[in-house]
């Protein structure tokens, strides 16, 4: 039995340049038994993403629609290398705040602004995540997220632990809701918790 992986790889405006697994074939004595190709969006304007993954039989011809993936508005996903991003590198959407020449000395000017601008912005964050997810059965997940959360903070000189909460960077699956292929409601669903 061997395995083969096909990879190719595209240059958009920018000359950035990513790489995708396009396929992975299993072979017996040279012979195509089996495989998965990796269907992708394969436009160089846009971020990448899976949409689908079909199923080869005996010959790349031979293929039937696997799993098929569903993005949250996946055009608006942001460009590679955005600087529109938080203070933990997630995208927000927002321009962060840069101050004018001769003003990086005004620490009080740059603590008002800077801080503000990079934190998380709940609307970006889901541009481009995966809402849901079709099985070759028919069925569905659909995934809910959330933004992380925290209750403290460390303390100025660092050491000691501030009560303080609020919301940071990052998404967590929040819900996993399972559906049949012709149900409108879930037939079961899974609820994620993170704090004690």
């Amino acid at each position: 039995v061997g395995l083969k992986q096909n990879y190719s790889h595209s240059v958009n405006g920018s000359l950035m340049k990513w790489q995708k697994l396009d396929s992975v074939l299993y072979y017996s004595n040279n012979i195509l038994t089996s495989g998965y190709k990796l269907n992708f969006n394969n436009n160089a304007n846009e971020r990448l993403f899976l949409l689908g993954i079909d199923k080869i039989n005996q010959t790349v011809s031979g293929v039937e629609n696997f799993y098929t993936m569903t993005y949250h508005m996946k055009e608006k996903a942001p460009e590679y290398i955005s600087s529109k991003i938080d203070h933990f590198g997630y995208y927000d959407g927002t321009t962060w705040y840069s101050p004018d020449a001769g003003n990086y000395t005004n620490y009080t000017l740059l603590e008002q602004n800077i801080y503000p601008s990079r934190e998380p912005n709940v609307d970006s964050c889901y541009l481009g995540m995966m809402t849901a997810l079709k099985f070759p059965t028919g069925g569905r997940a659909e995934f809910y997220y959330e933004l992380h959360d925290y209750s403290g903070v460390l303390s100025d000189n660092k050491q000691s632990i501030i009560s303080e909460s609020g919301v940071m960077s990052g998404l967590r699956i929040k819900e996993v809701k399972y559906f049949d292929p012709t149900d409108a409601l879930p037939k079961s669903s899974k609820r994620y918790f993170y704090k004690k």
